[in-house]
């Protein structure tokens, strides 16, 4: 358990009430000399670890705040660096030992410094290279299958890097739901707008959320990855080689090394299977924060400026008045007459008049270009039939083709040719519209050449049948 690993005391400088930055700031200085350098420099003594302490108090201008400490070592006539040296080594962060020759050195022990790391990875928060993980975890079980003897341990290698993969996506969502609770609880515009703009736009999309839309997006190797996967788990020859080589690495027995064996490939089929799940509940989250702030925008443009602050004012006015002044009530009862309370003859009533119906004038050019931008956008919208005709008229019965042999001739083709570039690495979601179209062409770019026509000029893609020839019914049924 995690609880007989760590000690409570690990946490006492970091939750110190008044001085956790001056202790985070001095471990933060030891551990960068005490295990990040240690292996270009010797032994640190007690005497260096406290003039690293005394260097960490100059540079970030800190000093320790008057609190009260339980320790009586921590009391008395003793300089801060002194009482920050004792406080580090009483909790567990700083080890003492004596060595050859009464010579004393100084350590950070195991745990704290896998602690300092692990903070260290959660400050830095980079998920820019969840592509490329995927593609490290194919490669990995590729050369596993290609020399089961030499590689066997790439198996666990990969293992590490799809918990990894998955734990990165995981933590995104995490940022983003937690952005959508502050956005929702917040009833205030501005600070909509600023967690937008800072936290969401700059902090995540920027920096993590569009490194995900590349050549090496997770989409492109999750079925291949689960494919391989799934083909040693039930290749039985190729499990008896992994066994074996990794039985002469670890000496252990052949079933221990099977069943570990077949829970790191699960492993991994069971983080891959989850990144399609992550991925769209990381993007209805974003759809949903970026419509939040949209409608605080278009309220703010709209509403009244001071609208607010003018019913604040109207309620604290009225919840101030005086219980001995008397407002009138329309429940209020009165026990004396008045003219508003006199009977009226009744008079009859008047004869309903016809009103002049006024038609508003229409704007001709007005009506025509509203057609004309309908007319534009829906033929800009998506569209997976129109893609597949474009494609089915130049590939008639061939198997492959290049750009080069598209030929542009009306505006669907046009848009056909820019929409292809949907298919593109097999990063096509399951929700997508173009999925059904995925299945039955490969589009791959071909590396530095291009496709010049008379009315673009783009990176040349090769497109591949996946099967024999489909007739368009097949396709719209599928």
């Amino acid at each position: 358990m995690i609880s007989e690993a760590l000690s409570p005391g690990l946490f006492k400088p970091l939750a110190s009430n008044k001085n956790a930055q001056v202790y985070v700031a001095c471990i933060w200085s030891l551990y960068d000399r005490l295990v990040r350098h240690q292996h270009s420099m010797d032994e640190c003594t007690p005497k260096e670890a406290r003039e690293i302490i005394r260097r960490a108090l100059v540079q970030h201008n800190l000093q320790l705040a008057p609190e009260e400490l339980a320790d009586n070592a921590l009391q008395g006539d003793v300089d801060d660096t002194n009482r920050i040296y004792i406080y580090l080594r009483e909790t567990g962060w700083l080890h003492e030992q004596a060595t050859v020759g009464y010579k004393r050195i100084c350590y950070i022990p195991q745990v704290p410094s896998q602690l300092v790391a692990a903070l260290d990875s959660i400050k830095e928060g980079r998920i820019d290279e969840v592509g490329a993980t995927c593609k490290g975890v194919y490669l990995q079980l590729n050369a596993a299958m290609q020399n089961p003897r030499e590689n066997a341990s790439q198996i666990a290698i990969a293992r590490s890097m799809a918990i990894n993969f998955l734990n990165s996506l995981s933590a995104m969502q995490g940022q983003l739901r937690d952005l959508m609770y502050q956005v929702t609880e917040n009833e205030t515009g501005l600070a909509i707008i600023r967690l937008f703009f800072e936290d969401f736009l700059k902090g995540i999309l920027l920096k993590g959320y569009s490194h995900l839309k590349n050549a090496n997006h997770p989409y492109r190797y999750r079925e291949i990855t689960i494919q391989k996967t799934v083909h040693i788990l039930t290749d039985d020859r190729l499990m008896e080689s992994l066994t074996i080589a990794l039985c002469s690495e670890d000496k252990a027995s052949v079933t221990d090394v099977r069943k570990n064996l077949e829970t790191d490939l699960n492993t991994i089929i069971e983080a891959f299977e989850n990144i399609d799940r992550l991925l769209t509940r990381i993007d209805d989250y974003r759809r949903s924060l970026t419509t939040r702030t949209r409608e605080t925008i278009e309220y703010m443009r709209s509403a009244l400026p001071g609208l607010d602050q003018r019913l604040i004012d109207l309620i604290e006015k009225t919840s101030s008045i005086s219980d001995s002044i008397q407002i009138n009530s329309p429940a209020e009862q009165y026990s004396f007459l008045s003219e508003h309370r006199l009977r009226r003859p009744s008079t009859p009533d008047i004869e309903p008049q016809a009103t002049e119906l006024e038609i508003p004038e229409r704007n001709p050019y007005k009506l025509a270009e509203n057609m004309a931008m309908r007319e534009y956008l829906e033929r800009r919208r998506e569209n997976p039939t129109r893609v597949h005709a474009f494609l089915e008229r130049h590939l008639n019965t061939d198997m492959e083709l290049t750009t080069d042999d598209l030929v542009i001739e009306t505006v669907d083709d046009m848009l056909a040719f820019i929409q292809l570039r949907r298919l593109l690495h097999d990063a096509v979601p399951a929700k997508s519209r173009y999925h059904k179209l995925a299945q039955l062409f490969r589009v791959t770019p071909i590396p530095d050449e291009y496709t010049e026509n008379k009315f673009l000029s783009a990176p040349k893609l090769k497109i591949e049948r996946r099967s024999p020839l489909q007739s368009k019914e097949a396709f719209n049924a599928k």
